[in-house]
């Protein structure tokens, strides 16, 4: 039972992310049949733990996005599209968005999702109580939500919310009001009714998750009947699974993309440009005279990593050196301007010497188990140039306390997630404003107010290309971040699959409800 509660505090947390896109209609199968074991990466369920009750911080995202449903889902090409939500009517001002909810939607207990589950559920996502991921950009920028039937309500904005269709789409699933109002939250948490492709059955803390297929969801009957999140943090175990026949699907180990590609029996979908990863500087936010303060040594950081030979040899084709933090879709985005930082060992150390480190420092890079291997590489470059870096691995619940309550030190590993958001802060308002969860503080003033403007702009304005362009170089002058590569993301596919297609643009691996498998 402490193991189920552990679980399912997943539910209760708030911290969601959405079912993936689809078709809208019922599925052509004649039923659900079939078990699929999808093996992913990570070393817990995204830092929940016994006692989280309510306040989790960070939710596993795969199992969110089969058990929720959002008001609009993404294509195939993330393009928006209807889900609960059956069409919608943005304000001339973009200060308010009128929605007309589906009818025939229902929970998994049957009863009908409505206009007040929508506003119960984003209610609860501000209350500070839950301490939902997104909860304080949701209070600065949600006024007020009317009913006016079962099946119509508007949302009304302190400002234009550019990021409003990324945030619902990817965190924001619907709740069953009238369940949640009358058993609790912990009771909830114990029998816990959804509205996604798939309902929970049970799980093993840190272990496996266990869903199975809705047969009532109006949008897309899974074509699985049972679907099992594996959560593996070890890359060789994953393999080894994808090998024997005990996982059908795995997220890869970069070392091994390679060797799955040559096997008959295997195959990898690709997804690009998924996220970036950097160096936060956590040493900005520290007291006393620090060298990693000095832009000077952390642009000396900057050149000292090979990034071409960590993207080729360790990430095995899965990454790309970058630079900049306008991704291609953005308006704004210059070709020249993203070119990665150059590998030049010697300007590294010329940096160092006149920023009065001729004999290098030593540091600390904080991160976790599934980045070590390139953390190591980065470690391993930088004592070329003198600087030491001891290397520190946490598990991921430990990561994201020190991260929220800004207790960093050194370095630290961090992304911005772009995810196919389409706004030009979409992506990294969430990683570089002081407000910011998981900007970790490490931030400037400058890069905040500068994000702020552009994201009053909207995706029409004639001005946010150029505010875009004038965000992204400020964000390079203030460097508090180095910028290492853009990611890709792979997932392996047994030879029982014959089908599974991911977002374009996706980190997280979503559309479980049209997984087929061979018959």
């Amino acid at each position: 039972m402490k193991s189920r509660t552990a679980c399912l505090i997943l539910i209760c947390s708030m911290l969601l992310i959405v079912a993936g896109p689809s078709i809208l209609g019922a599925s052509e199968t004649k039923g659900p049949s079939g078990k699929v074991v999808f093996a992913l990466a990570g070393d817990n369920f995204g830092g929940a733990k016994v006692g989280d009750i309510g306040t989790v911080k960070v939710a596993f995202q795969p199992f969110m996005t089969a058990l929720g449903e959002p008001l609009y889902i993404k294509d195939v090409d993330a393009k928006v599209v209807p889900a609960l939500a059956e069409s919608w009517e943005i304000a001339q001002d973009s200060l308010s968005i009128k929605f007309k909810m589906r009818k025939g939607p229902i929970f998994h207990n049957g009863d009908p999702i409505t206009a007040h589950d929508v506003k119960f559920s984003v209610e609860r996502y501000m209350d500070k109580k839950y301490r939902m991921n997104y909860g304080s950009e949701l209070r600065q920028k949600i006024k007020s939500i009317e009913v006016h039937d079962d099946y119509h309500l508007t949302f009304y904005f302190t400002g234009p919310y550019n990021a409003f269709f990324d945030r619902f789409y990817e965190y924001f699933m619907i709740l069953p009001k009238n369940v949640i109002e009358k058993v609790g939250d912990k009771a909830y948490t114990k029998n816990p009714v959804c509205s996604g492709p798939f309902k929970w059955v049970g799980c093993r803390q840190d272990v496996w998750m266990d869903l199975e297929a809705f047969e009532g969801h109006y949008r897309k009957v899974p074509e699985i009947k049972t679907l099992r999140f594996s959560y593996v943090p070890e890359h060789s175990t994953r393999l080894a699974m994808l090998r024997t026949g005990e996982a059908d699907m795995i997220s890869p180990g970069p070392a091994h993309i390679r060797e799955i590609e040559k096997d008959p029996r295997f195959r990898i979908v690709w997804t690009d440009n998924t996220t970036t990863e950097d160096l936060a500087i956590g040493d900005l936010i520290r007291e006393g005279d620090l060298p990693l303060k000095d832009r000077r040594v952390r642009m000396a950081v900057s050149y000292a990593i090979d990034r071409k030979a960590i993207c080729d040899v360790i990430k095995q084709g899965t990454a790309r050196p970058v630079n900049g933090y306008l991704a291609p879709w953005h308006p704004g985005y210059d070709p020249p301007k993203a070119k990665p930082v150059p590998y030049d060992p010697e300007k590294a150390k010329a940096l160092l010497a006149n920023a009065g480190y001729p004999e290098g420092f030593e540091t600390t890079i904080t991160s976790f188990s599934t980045a070590k291997r390139w953390v190591q590489a980065i470690a391993g470059y930088l004592a070329k140039v003198g600087i030491k870096a001891n290397i520190r691995i946490l598990e991921g619940g430990t990561y994201t306390d020190i991260c929220h309550a800004k207790k960093v030190e050194g370095i630290i590993t961090r992304g911005a997630w772009w995810n196919a958001r389409a706004h030009p802060t979409s992506p990294i308002d969430g990683q570089l404003t002081l407000k910011a969860p998981w900007s970790c503080g490490i931030t400037t003033k400058r890069i905040s107010d500068i994000m702020e403007e552009v994201g009053t702009l909207s995706l029409q304005h004639p001005d946010l290309a150029r505010k875009s362009r004038e965000m992204d170089d400020i964000i390079m002058e203030d460097l508090p971040r180095i910028q290492l590569w853009a990611t890709r993301t792979a997932i392996a596919l047994g030879p029982r699959i014959e089908h599974y297609e991911p977002i374009n643009g996706f980190l997280i691996p979503t559309r479980t409800e049209f997984i087929r498998l061979k018959k």
